[in-house]
């Protein structure tokens, strides 16, 4: 083995050999110069040749040598976090929950096991029981009678000493931040993006739905349509503007922010240009504020005031994991957006809808209404200041109101040619999640976005089931009314709930109750 051969790992394993201490004259003598006689022994040059890489290695020897260990280590560490930054983030991010999450269920069990009691108010106990027994009573669970306020007690207890050990948990997470980057999660990174650039030859999921599922190509000529997509300023909504525009159709961007809505549009011009350069985009901002019943009633009057027929609604238009708030009509946001908002919108432009026949309604959904509050929709609590209800339902019960009230609106129009259905987009590379920093903390937010990028599909993927249910022969052939569809263009089944006939007319009654009376507007 020559001198270069020993030198080699040190330039490819770069950061490891930082770590190792260099050899000794010594042991380079013994495991390196017999090998150089033995090669050199019928040449003189291979001689001095010895001598001189001998003197490198020395030099290299004294190099090496004179850097403290623990200094190297921290040299190779911060090389590590400079050559793979989103690794180390990853993982202290990870072990920062772990350390948060751990502790809780040990110090709680200590408390309880121990029977240590923290001292507190009777009569605030007393009260903290009757309210603790409400609560469980609404999630579905009795707990009259029983020590709830202890409970509760004993968690705020284990949290605040969770919180304590902070500098400890900063510390040890830091440590094996290292570790944990190059040992996990580097290497499931690193597989994922293989994955991605070259999936498995066995047929996943995701191969089979892009087999038989739908493509841009197969959109049919659009020309003469006259479409309306709520949101259509980004993500799954601007997908689908551009590619019917790219077809023909004269698009309205439903938006409530038309600086957005204009850059959309030009930014869409050129796509569509590069997609189907004999198309001039026919595109118009249409101003839309779900958040407001009357000025979503407007902007529908507003469309019907044009005359123009309307084949293809798209409501498209979202909002979710935001924290508790009101909308401008007093109801929970992501319940009065995701479904009020459109039921209003919707019901305004039905009429021109059926004038328009055959027309598509397409309302967009999520697998996420499978996470509804225990017993389905709280219609009852809709409209209070305070929740007890996580973001998380929240945004689960507006998606299962979108599929019963889908439902509901496709039978009440199963004699006509509106078709009515459902589109769960997949997990997709949005702008959904932008306020989940506002939920759950900065941290939280920046580890869920990173995640939603990497993992997420494009939109332009995401956008083709609602697109085949926009546009798509098949729809009428076979008369598709009232589905619930996944990606890519495949019918599946929702939730118990969202197939309950009973309750898929809930939402609609409400919905009409609420508007009429406190609004209006109906």
């Amino acid at each position: 083995m020559s001198l270069g051969r020993l030198l080699v790992p040190r330039h490819r394993l770069g950061l490891a050999a930082t770590n190792l201490h260099s050899p000794s004259p010594r042991l380079l003598s013994k495991h390196i110069l017999p090998r150089t006689r033995h090669s050199s022994s019928s040449s003189s040059s291979s001689s001095s040749s010895t001598v001189s890489s001998t003197s490198t290695t020395a030099t290299v020897t004294a190099d090496a040598s004179s850097t403290p260990p623990k200094l190297s280590k921290f040299r190779q560490y911060a090389e590590q976090f400079k050559n793979k930054p989103a690794s180390h983030l990853i993982s202290f991010g990870i072990l920062h929950e772990i350390t948060a999450i751990v502790p809780l269920p040990i110090v709680y069990f200590a408390l309880t096991e121990t029977g240590v009691k923290i001292p507190f108010p009777d009569q605030a106990m007393e009260e903290g029981n009757k309210f603790v027994a409400r609560v469980a009573k609404y999630y579905g669970w009795n707990m009259e009678g029983a020590d709830g306020a202890r409970m509760m007690l004993n968690m705020a207890t284990s949290y605040a000493v969770v919180k304590t050990l902070i500098p400890l948990r900063l510390a040890l997470c830091a440590w094996m931040t290292p570790w944990t980057a190059t040992r996990i999660v580097s290497p499931i990174l690193n597989f994922w993006k293989r994955f991605r650039k070259q999936p498995p030859s066995w047929p996943t999921k995701m191969q089979f739905f892009k087999r038989n599922g739908f493509s841009h190509d197969q959109i049919p000529d659009q020309t003469g349509k006259v479409v309306i997509v709520t949101g259509a300023n980004t993500g799954l909504g601007y997908a689908t503007m551009v590619a019917l525009a790219s077809r023909g159709a004269h698009v309205f961007l439903a938006c409530r922010s038309q600086e957005r809505a204009q850059a959309a549009i030009e930014t869409a011009k050129q796509e569509i240009k590069d997609l189907n350069p004999s198309i001039a985009p026919m595109l118009e901002f249409l101003q839309l504020d779900l958040n407001d019943l009357k000025k979503t009633k407007a902007s529908a009057d507003a469309f019907l005031a044009k005359g123009l027929p309307l084949h293809i609604l798209v409501n498209n238009s979202g909002i979710a994991n935001t924290p508790f708030a009101l909308s401008v009509d007093g109801i929970e946001q992501q319940f009065a957006v995701n479904h009020l908002g459109h039921f209003i919108f919707t019901s305004t432009l039905l009429d021109r809808l059926k004038e328009s026949q055959p027309s598509r309604i397409v309302i967009l959904t999520s697998n996420g209404h499978e996470t509804t509050p225990v017993g389905g929709i709280d219609f009852d609590n809709l409209h209070r200041e305070v929740t007890t209800v996580n973001t998380f339902a929240r945004y689960g019960q507006s998606k299962l109101a979108n599929i019963l009230y889908g439902k509901a609106l496709a039978r009440h129009l199963q004699n006509g040619r509106v078709f009515v259905n459902m589109a769960h987009p997949g997990f997709t590379a949005t702008e959904l999640n932008r306020h989940a920093s506002e939920s759950f903390g900065s941290f939280s937010g920046m580890i869920a976005g990173a995640i939603t990028k990497s993992v997420g599909s494009d939109p332009k993927q995401g956008a083709m089931t609602q697109l085949y249910l926009a546009t798509s022969p098949e729809v009428e052939e076979k008369d598709i009314r009232g589905k619930y569809f996944v990606p890519v263009a495949q019918e599946s089944e929702p939730s118990a709930f969202a197939k309950d006939e009973a309750l898929q007319e809930k939402p609609w009654t409400f919905s009409v109750s609420l508007v009429n009376e406190n609004i209006g507007i109906v």
